[in-house]
């Protein structure tokens, strides 16, 4: 039994939602010219050549291939600035059966900071409603339609707090983010 100044949070660290499409991000760069592999290697990362622009991690951290910072690095610090906007056009245009795929895009100074500001990727991406967004450097096609059918989601992460007899302490749309705000309040209550 909870009473009314009692106090229970739960809260998860991800969603879940329907996974429709898994896609191939590593493939549209190779498509798009900005992710290229020596001829007759392995395709894997070790093996990328200097025409690449970018590469991708899993979950959709892209990086520029910066001279300098990485092996084989070609874009220098004037053209750094031209090859994000291309990339953010590029997966800001990007439609699958008429659908965005991509619904966020963030530069790293938006989510990032700190002292390891310069290794966090340069673009991180968010996939919309439905598409998974992978790396697979060695994807022959830009989709596919995955054996599972749900995958986790940054949204969608729940709280409940029960047990408080003032209105205001928690936002009408709880997040993560906001239980250290909330325990903050509740503290000062009391």
């Amino acid at each position: 039994r909870i009473a009314d100044d009692d106090l229970l949070i739960m809260l998860s660290d991800h969603g879940f939602e329907r996974l429709e499409k898994d896609v191939y991000i590593s493939y549209l760069l190779r498509q798009e010219g900005f992710l290229q592999f020596k001829q007759g290697e392995d395709i894997v990362l070790n093996n990328i050549c200097y025409g690449t622009k970018a590469f991708v991690l899993d979950p959709a951290r892209i990086y520029l291939n910066l001279k300098g910072k990485f092996p084989c690095g070609t874009v220098g610090p004037a053209d750094s600035e031209e090859t994000l906007q291309q990339l953010e056009n590029l997966f800001g245009s990007l439609r699958i059966d008429g659908r965005a795929v991509v619904r966020d895009i963030y530069r790293k100074e938006q989510i990032y900071s700190g002292p390891y500001l310069e290794d966090a990727p340069d673009l991180v991406l968010v996939g919309a409603q439905g598409f998974n967004l992978k790396a697979n450097v060695k994807a022959e096609r830009l989709t596919d339609k995955p054996i599972f059918t749900g995958k986790h989601t940054q949204d969608s992460a729940f709280l409940i707090v029960r047990g408080l007899s003032d209105e205001g302490i928690v936002p009408d749309m709880p997040a993560v983010s906001d239980v250290k705000g909330i325990v903050e309040k509740i503290k000062g209550r009391t």
